[in-house]
C-alpha cells in the first residue's frame, strides 16, 4: 500500500490544480466531504483497495475466467510461502516476506 500510495502521490499532487485545489492543502482535508467542510476529493489509494476487494467479492468461486486466474495466483502464492491452508488467512508479518512483489 504505501508504494501505491507513494506513486498515486505524485499523480494526484500534478493534477490538483487542474481541479482548482490549492496543493499546500493537506490530504486529510481534500478528502473530507464537502458537507463537512472539506475539498472532497477521493483518496485513490483507498479507492483502488475498495475496488480489487470488490473484484475480489465480484468474481471469487463463480468459475469464470478471471475467477480462474484469481485462483492460479492464490495458488501460486500458497505454493510460494510454502503454507497448508488459505493462503490469505496466513499471517502477514510472518509470510508476507517469502511472497515476491508483484502488481
Amino acid at each position: 500500500m504505501s508504494i501505491i500510495t507513494d506513486i498515486l502521490r505524485k499523480y494526484e499532487f500534478e493534477i490538483l490544480s487542474y481541479l482548482g485545489v490549492n496543493s499546500r492543502v493537506r490530504i486529510e482535508w481534500r478528502t473530507i466531504p464537502r458537507e463537512l467542510g472539506g475539498v472532497g476529493l477521493w483518496n485513490f489509494t483507498v479507492e483502488q483497495c475498495i475496488s480489487w476487494l470488490e473484484a475480489l467479492l465480484q468474481h471469487y468461486g463463480t468459475g469464470n475466467t478471471i475467477a480462474k486466474k484469481m485462483i492460479a495466483s492464490l495458488e501460486a502464492l500458497q505454493l510460494e510461502i510454502g503454507c497448508t491452508r488459505n493462503t490469505l488467512a496466513e499471517d502477514y508479518q510472518m509470510k508476507g516476506g517469502l511472497a515476491t512483489m508483484c502488481g
